[in-house]
C-alpha cells in the first residue's frame, strides 16, 4: 500500500471523530451559543456547560460568554459561564479580555463564582503574573472551596509558587494543606522545598 492512500486512509477514519467533536448532544456551536440568550437561567446554565464540552471547537462563543457574564444576575449561570470559559481555553492561550474577566470576577459575591474564576485562571494556557498574584490573592478567600483550587492552580508556577505554598501550608483548612503538600511535589528545584519542610511539618 502507498504512502499517500495510508494517509488518505488515516483521514477517511479520522473523520467521524473529528466531526463528532464539533457538536454536543446533537447541537452544534451556534445552536448553544443562541441558547445563551434564553430567558430560563437554567437554559443558559445548560448553554455555557455545553460549550464548554465542546471545548476548543466553542471557541467562537467566548464573546458572548464573556458579555453575558458582565450582565449575568444568577450566580449559577455566572458559575458555569467562567467553568466552562475555563475549559475552552485549555486549548488557546486564552485572551487578555478574559483573564481580565477571571481577576474581576475572584471579588464576585458567590463563592463558587470565585471557585470557577480560580479554576479558569488555572486551565488557561500563558501563565501572567497578574494571574499568578491573582491566584495568591485568592489564597486568603474566607472560603476554603476557593483557596483549595488556587494551590492547584498554582502549580503550574513552579518555583515562582513557592511563598504561596508557604502561605497555603499554614492554612487552617486541612484540605488547602494537603493540596499545598501535593504541589511541593510539582517544584522543579528540589533545595528550595527544603525551606519549607518546617511549614510542612
Amino acid at each position: 500500500m502507498s504512502r499517500s492512500i495510508s494517509l488518505l486512509l488515516g483521514l477517511v477514519l479520522l473523520a467521524p471523530a473529528a466531526h463528532a467533536q464539533q457538536k454536543f448532544l446533537g447541537k452544534d456551536t451556534d445552536a448553544w451559543r443562541a441558547q445563551l440568550k434564553n430567558g430560563d437561567a437554567a437554559g443558559r446554565r445548560n448553554a455555557a456547560f455545553a460549550l464548554g464540552k465542546l471545548g476548543g471547537a466553542a471557541l467562537a462563543a467566548e464573546p458572548d460568554m464573556i458579555a453575558l457574564f458582565r450582565k449575568e444576575k444568577d450566580a449559577k449561570v455566572r458559575d458555569a459561564l467562567l467553568y466552562a470559559l475555563g475549559e475552552m481555553s485549555r486549548e488557546t492561550q486564552g485572551s487578555g479580555e478574559f483573564e481580565a474577566l477571571c481577576i474581576g470576577a475572584l471579588k464576585d459575591g458567590d463563592p463558587y463564582v470565585r471557585r470557577s474564576a480560580v479554576y479558569a485562571l488555572g486551565c488557561m494556557a500563558r501563565k501572567t503574573e497578574a494571574t499568578r498574584a491573582a491566584l495568591d490573592d485568592a489564597l486568603g478567600d474566607k472560603e476554603p472551596v476557593v483557596r483549595q483550587p488556587a494551590v492547584w492552580a498554582l502549580i503550574q508556577f513552579h518555583d515562582a509558587a513557592l511563598p504561596s505554598f508557604h502561605k497555603a501550608l499554614r492554612d487552617t483548612d486541612g484540605h488547602v494543606k494537603r493540596e499545598a503538600a501535593n504541589a511541593l511535589l510539582q517544584v522543579r528545584d528540589g533545595d528550595k522545598v527544603h525551606e519549607l519542610l518546617k511549614d510542612l511539618l
